[in-house]
């Protein structure tokens, strides 16, 4: 871990420019995860799909794991997300049943839906696939959907 020396510092307000130091600290951070000065991405950034599930037509999604699968068990009525991220980016892929069709309705308390704000039908095809995805933003997940049917 490299130290980061912190500066308390003070202004004359006739003398714009010159600083007086009003004290100094030095802390110790982990720096091995800071973005570069350019803020620049230095490769592809991706995450491997984790699968989640529902219980009692509601899926429960930590959103700190921005890409998800669920395969369609029972009929969904609502979608609790926490640990939204503004600005992160998410991948939620929703799997038909494969032999009996299942709703998907997952709400509108942490979804916003572009660009029409009506919440798009999922697929009814067995097996099917939609892909959404979404950026956080206001603490909602704003999204698009993607029907990739098989």
């Amino acid at each position: 871990m490299a130290g980061i020396i912190h500066r308390k510092v003070a202004t004359y307000a006739d003398q714009p420019g010159v600083e007086v130091n009003k004290g100094e600290w030095n802390d110790t951070h982990d720096t091995s995860t800071f973005q570069s000065a350019a803020n620049a991405w230095s490769g592809l950034q991706y995450t491997t799909p984790v699968a989640i599930t529902s219980t009692a037509g509601v899926i429960n999604w930590d959103a700190s794991v921005p890409s998800v699968t669920y395969t369609a068990t029972e009929n969904v009525t609502s979608m609790v997300i926490t640990n939204i991220v503004e600005g992160g980016i998410y991948r939620f892929w929703y799997i038909q049943h494969a032999s009996s069709a299942k709703t998907f309705v997952p709400g509108t308390t942490y979804l916003a839906w572009a660009p029409s704000g009506i919440v798009p039908t999922a697929t009814t095809t067995l097996s099917g696939v939609d892909l959404y995805v979404f950026e956080g933003k206001n603490g909602k997940l704003h999204g698009i959907q993607k029907k990739d049917s098989k």
